[in-house]
């Protein structure tokens, strides 16, 4: 099986993945900014780019295909995907392939993956013979290498890998994920297999990248852990495991690229081996979140829009916040007097119908209908 590489070059292990970009007041992608981003990504020596027909709203491939120069195509690996759940037909493959050529501006894509499988998507998958629009898209020059990223459970994820020789395997991992869907045993077999292994969610969505207060300013202290986030933590954790080849960040600033860029400079230098301290470190964090998270949202905005207008992911976040921080009236008043002032009150929980409508499309497959009665449980009925 042939691993990516650029230029004979191998795949450095931090990626950029183009679903969180920085934005405008508006919601569009903030063009400077990212801009400068991607330049610094190269620069630093990240060479797989990863991006999607959904992300932002169908914005990011067009950012992509605007903004990277030949210099910069030319020395990244850039990976886009198939929007699954859009397939009605066999022709909708090639229809979607060739508008994302377009997007893109470019002849051909180094990777293109099946997004977000689960067990129904991949039947209609089947039945429309996916594995031979894949080989016959290669033939032609459209794609270079063929993967998947992957949302359901480890046997549904060993039949898919069985199925086709395929280059990549894109699955969701963690700390707080070691088992959850394909988790690592889903990476060692896919790894044993052949297919080059590519993380996604190594923070679950920023939540592993809040910053250190309370119960965890605790268990940091006990573990001798000085920085102001886990996130080198996680990100080592990751990098640490032999079967792993790339790991996807969903950065969003300057600064956390920087940040991500220096965990990844220490790992390729030698520096970034994981100590028996540590993993005790993350066994602690792992419980403490554990016990705090109420919604496993990451934030990727699948379930958008919603019929009704109702801002599921900042509903969650904040939620989430709470709970992790302690923080209840500090966040019921941003819920409140900020996110949805009276503005913008049909955002908020309490706005839900009922439809199901976002149930459909989330990749962790949550209740969030009934997520967000508890979130209007707590943030909007309870007085403290």
């Amino acid at each position: 099986m042939a691993y990516p590489t650029v230029k004979g070059k191998g795949i450095y292990p931090l990626g950029f993945g183009f679903m969180r970009l920085p934005v405008t007041a508006e919601g569009n992608v903030d063009y400077a900014h990212s801009r400068a981003m991607m330049e610094r990504a190269v620069e630093a020596g990240i060479n797989y780019f990863d991006t999607a027909m959904l992300y932002h709203g169908g914005e990011s491939e067009i950012f992509l295909g605007k903004e990277t120069t030949p210099a910069i195509r030319e020395k990244v690996t850039l990976a886009t995907k198939m929007p699954t759940w859009l397939v009605k037909s066999p022709s909708d493959m090639d229809k979607f392939l060739d508008e994302q050529l377009v997007k893109l501006k470019t002849d051909c894509i180094d990777i293109y993956l099946l997004h977000s499988l689960n067990l129904s998507r991949w039947e209609t998958l089947r039945r429309f013979d996916v594995l031979e629009f894949l080989e016959r898209a290669k033939s032609a020059g459209k794609i270079r290498m063929t993967g998947f990223s992957f949302h359901d459970g480890f046997p549904l994820f060993k039949e898919v890998v069985d199925s086709y020789k395929w280059d990549i395997a894109q699955i969701q991992l963690n700390i707080l994920d070691a088992v959850y869907q394909a988790g690592i045993a889903g990476a060692k077999y896919a790894h044993e297999k052949g297919a080059f292994v590519v993380i996604m969610e190594p923070l679950k969505g920023g939540i592993l990248a809040m910053p250190i207060e309370g119960a965890f300013a605790k268990i940091a202290q006990k573990h001798g852990w000085s920085r102001p986030t886990f996130v080198d933590l996680c990100l080592k954790w990751l990098w640490n495991k032999p079967e792993i080849g790339v790991v996807l960040s969903g950065m969003s600033s300057l600064q956390q690229l920087s940040e991500n860029i220096g965990s990844a400079e220490d790992f390729v230098n030698g520096k970034g081996a994981i100590t028996q301290k540590e993993l005790d470190l993350i066994d602690d964090i792992r419980a403490e979140f554990n016990s705090r998270i109420r919604v496993g949202c990451t934030g990727c905005a699948y379930c958008r829009p919603c019929p009704e207008n109702v801002d599921v992911l900042e509903c969650f976040r904040i939620y989430n916040s709470a709970s992790i921080t302690g923080n209840w009236k500090g966040f019921k008043s941003l819920y409140e007097n900020v996110i949805f002032h009276p503005s913008k009150q049909e955002k908020r929980a309490s706005f839900c119908a009922g439809c199901g409508v976002c149930e459909t499309r989330c990749p962790q497959n949550l209740p969030i209908r009934e997520k967000l009665k508890e979130v209007v449980k707590d943030f909007e009925e309870v007085v403290f």
